[in-house]
């Protein structure tokens, strides 16, 4: 398990070695989740490496890897035809871990902020890959995508968070991306953190044949999803051939457990 950066490049050369010791990889890389259209050279090597040592790798995690692409593609084979996806999560990132806080900027003047931002240091890393996956699976051939990212602004002062939020600075990172066919806007997904937000939540909307709504209330806690889901992939990844998989290449992860005793030993 990989779980020390976010940039499919920088992960490029931790992978050599474990691919020399045939180890199997399971990571939480963001930009590895999907990299095939936006950085398709280094998908190419990375699946290379891959198959010349014979060993499997994926990116995963709760988002990208679950909750805004995985998910909403599975809930897509309910239906006869899909005209658009629409996914929506918010969070209150108050009982977030405080390097995810400081990720989204929250305690950040406007000015500090848009110069984060303009870094690229302050975002949400890996939602044009979750609009690249959900367009693959549903054979969308995307002609534009669009990223969009602005501050949620405190309209008063919170004290919930790592640090005091001062009413007109940020408390944290409203995000959208968008993919397009034609004009056709047909995939929408939006990722809303912020210290003090009132609900949170994970709504996909399928609008197609049947057309149906499906919102988990509360949300899911994402630190502790991103372990989950990094530790329940691992016994699906053993069971694909080598190259770089996604989540749809590999069988459904779930929950298990070791069982104490046998089948056999359990029917005596």
């Amino acid at each position: 398990m990989v779980t020390t950066v976010s940039s499919a490049a920088a992960f490029e050369p931790q992978l050599a070695p474990l691919a020399q010791a045939k180890l199997h990889v399971v990571s939480t890389c963001e930009e590895l989740f999907f990299p095939w259209r936006t950085q398709p050279e280094l998908a190419r090597r990375i699946d290379g490496i891959c198959r010349d040592h014979g060993i499997a790798c994926v990116g995963t995690g709760v988002n990208p890897g679950f909750l805004m692409d995985y998910l909403p593609a599975v809930l897509t084979g309910l239906c006869q035809e899909v005209t658009g996806v629409r996914v929506t999560r918010v969070q209150d990132a108050s009982v977030r871990r405080v390097p995810f806080q400081q990720k989204i900027g929250a305690g950040l003047t406007l000015k500090e902020f848009e110069a984060k931002h303009q870094a690229g240091t302050l975002r949400h890393v890996g939602l044009p890959e979750s609009v690249d996956f959900l367009a693959a699976r549903l054979g969308w051939r995307l002609d534009r995508t669009t990223e969009s990212l602005e501050p949620v602004i405190a309209e008063r002062e919170i004290t919930t968070g790592y640090k005091l939020i001062a009413q007109g600075m940020a408390r944290g990172v409203h995000q959208v991306g968008r993919g397009f066919v034609g004009s056709n806007e047909v995939i929408t997904l939006t990722f809303r953190a912020a210290v003090g937000e009132p609900e949170s939540y994970e709504e996909v909307k399928i609008e197609g044949n049947p057309a149906f709504t499906s919102r988990i209330a509360g949300g899911i806690n994402g630190d502790i999803a991103t372990c989950a889901v990094t530790l329940n992939a691992v016994r699906s990844i053993l069971d694909v051939g080598p190259g770089l998989k996604t989540m749809a290449d590999l069988p459904t992860p779930s929950w298990f457990t070791t069982p104490v005793m046998s089948p056999d030993e359990q029917v005596r």
